[in-house]
């Protein structure tokens, strides 16, 4: 919530003063909080709007005025961060939700959820199509821009770097954490320019599938789904569903495994899961 506050304060002064504050982005002016980028920020973020949600399910709050004004500015800092990722979060955690609604809602979200997807793409097709031809015309462009780090670094990159690399060792994989230490590895960059920084695929379990392999990718995706399974088992809230979404919808738009928080919020949402299983009256 602080980190929410200062951002919206900052780019508040930049739309003022047109310096830009610790927590924007310098290049694109997002808010980022305590992030490097504002996607990765406003995923971040949506993950705190679902763990306050569900805690006000479980635990209704001793300030409701406090509560809403908490996720107010949350809410604006996730749209001030832009995040492609974040917004696409919010769309398949509210979808997961209707797993267990009522009629009612189910009918709203055949009608809201299209809506809400044709937003989305409104929002992200200039991203998009900046994706689209940075990868299509990769081979041309790469030869104007080979120091470029927003071409030759990341999502865009690893698309032609992870294929290679999984179809080299589709079983084992290449080993867990190694992306950053072999995409340099002549093999795989097939001609493709050099780096000497950290890099980092950004693409989630396909990236993932190259280090761990195909098979055991796979099991972490069975894994990953089974509190879903769970929770519509047991027909939790809403907020619970959706928290129990989170992890593998994070990690399928590109958080990276080692990252603390979609594991926190899994944990928040069994302890919860557990809350709303002694709360449900027991039949006589």
């Amino acid at each position: 919530i602080l980190s929410s506050v200062a951002s919206v304060v900052a780019f508040v002064i930049f739309l003022s003063t047109g310096s830009n504050a610790l927590f924007t982005s310098p290049l694109d002016h997002r808010a980022r909080g305590f992030f490097n980028e504002g996607g990765p920020y406003g995923l971040f973020l949506v993950s705190v709007l679902i763990v306050l949600s569900m805690r006000r399910r479980l635990f209704p709050p001793v300030s409701p005025a406090g509560a809403r004004a908490a996720v107010a500015v949350i809410w604006a800092a996730l749209l001030l961060s832009a995040s492609k990722a974040g917004l696409l979060a919010v769309i398949i955690c509210g979808a997961a939700t209707l797993v267990t609604a009522s009629g009612r809602r189910r009918a709203l979200a055949v009608v809201v959820l299209p809506i809400t997807c044709l937003a989305f793409l409104a929002f992200s097709q200039a991203a998009l199509r900046g994706y689209v031809r940075s990868y299509l015309g990769f081979d041309e462009t790469v030869l104007f821009r080979p120091t470029d780090r927003n071409l030759v670094m990341g999502r865009i990159m690893a698309a032609f770097i992870v294929p290679r690399m999984i179809s080299a060792h589709p079983i084992l994989g290449i080993g867990i954490g190694n992306y950053s230490l072999m995409r340099n590895d002549p093999r795989y960059l097939n001609g493709l320019p050099f780096v000497d920084d950290w890099d980092l695929p950004g693409l989630g379990l396909v990236s993932d599938a190259a280090e761990l392999g195909v098979p055991l990718t796979l099991f972490l995706a069975v894994l990953l789904l089974r509190p879903l399974r769970q929770a519509r088992k047991q027909k939790a809230p809403a907020a619970v569903l959706a928290a129990a979404a989170f992890q593998p919808v994070a990690l399928l738009v590109g958080v990276n495994l080692n990252f603390f928080y979609p594991w926190l919020v899994t944990a928040f949402f069994l302890a919860a899961l557990e809350n709303h299983r002694e709360l449900k009256p027991r039949p006589e």
